[in-house]
């Protein structure tokens, strides 16, 4: 018998699957779009595991001992008794996500929800667990188990091989301050130490910003690479024996999204209201940070800002922006602050579909 038991309630379903693992799926009453539910409950446990969401774009592990105290936002869950594990892993449907969180009364609670108000569902698998006396072959149990049931045709992804390189990235040096001259100065000092680069990314800074924070064409900054980025980065490869350069760039082109007329002809702009629920606010003093890394769930300096977004449909952006700096020697993209997608989500189809649209076109992107 598991130490986790499912809460006896009628719209709650445990589904077997193999390996001693189930299903937990929910069929309300009505529809929802932002809703919350007790599942269950453990026999006590000695610790619990939960890796959870501190910001949008950030995960974090921590060791608890009482279910009360695991967070909101926990996408991952391990709890042990004696030398038994149970992991706990909320899933993802076609409309709405499901997060844990515990409760004071020693329940496991999901929250699940679509991001917008038009959206909605009502039945839906919410999570997944698995008991058993390894935890590692566990992971690996579920891994397969989810994507045999959420993609199953899908292929398992090959590592691109230069990634197994040693890789430097100009952001910690230099912040968006990039120029062709400090950017040799540091290769230069990994040449002398005979530490030899595999690869380089080339972060935030090199794109054409207008003074809205926003890409206002395609081509790099002209000021600081008044010949664009081909000629730099050709004799960066030739000097330093580079295999890539990969080019950062925000999920929207650059922190505000995308000026119009970059796109003019290419796609359509959209201008989104940065905003998600209530419970997602937090009040520190680095509101000035619009950075993946700081200290807010999101920046608080773009909620309720409208941004320019490529929705519906990324597709034609990333195709375009990809080719173009395809053209200038650019053999990969780093893509930042991609969740952020999910506060634009509402009326548009909720955050769900948003990501898929998001990914969709980057992968279509990395085909050509």
């Amino acid at each position: 018998m598991s130490f986790f038991q499912l809460t006896n309630q009628t719209q709650l379903k445990q589904i077997p699957c193999e390996n001693n693992s189930f299903w937990i799926q929910t069929t309300e009453k009505k529809q929802f779009h932002d809703h919350q539910i007790e599942i269950g409950s453990f026999t006590p446990a000695s610790q619990y595991l939960a890796c959870y969401r501190f910001s949008s774009c950030w995960m974090k592990s921590k060791l608890l001992n009482k279910v009360e105290d695991i967070p909101a936002e926990t996408q991952f869950l391990i709890a042990k008794k004696n030398n038994l594990y149970f992991i706990l892993i909320p899933l993802i449907d076609r409309k709405a996500r499901a997060s844990l969180l515990g409760q004071k009364n020693g329940q496991i609670a999901v929250h699940l929800e679509t991001f917008d108000p038009t959206v909605s569902t009502q039945e839906m698998i919410i999570a997944y667990g698995i008991e058993g006396s390894n935890p590692y072959r566990m992971m690996e149990i579920a891994a397969k188990e989810i994507q045999k049931q959420y993609h199953p045709s899908s292929n398992a992804r090959q590592t691109i091989p230069f990634v197994s390189k040693l890789g430097w990235c100009t952001y910690n040096a230099f912040y968006e301050n990039l120029s062709e001259s400090g950017i040799r100065t540091v290769l230069n000092e990994y040449q002398e130490q005979k530490i030899a680069l595999g690869y380089m990314i080339l972060d935030a800074g090199w794109q054409s910003i207008n003074n809205n924070n926003q890409v206002s064409h395609f081509k790099s900054d002209p000021i600081k690479f008044p010949h664009g980025l081909q000629p730099m980065i050709d004799r960066f490869k030739r000097d330093f024996s580079l295999s890539h350069v990969i080019a950062w760039q925000a999920f929207a082109g650059y922190w505000q999204g995308i000026h119009p007329e970059a796109l003019k002809g290419i796609s359509e702009v959209t201008f989104a209201k940065f905003e998600f629920p209530k419970r997602f606010e937090t009040t520190t003093a680095n509101t000035l940070n619009q950075a993946t890394a700081g200290d807010e769930f999101y920046p608080g300096n773009l909620i309720g800002k409208e941004i320019g977004i490529p929705l519906p449909d990324f597709k034609n952006f990333f195709e375009h922006y990809h080719q173009e700096l395809a053209s200038q020697g650019v053999d990969g993209i780093k893509v930042d602050a991609m969740t952020w997608v999910e506060a634009f989500s509402t009326h548009y189809g909720g955050r769900v579909q948003a990501m898929n649209s998001l990914i969709k076109g980057l992968e279509a992107s990395s085909q050509n």
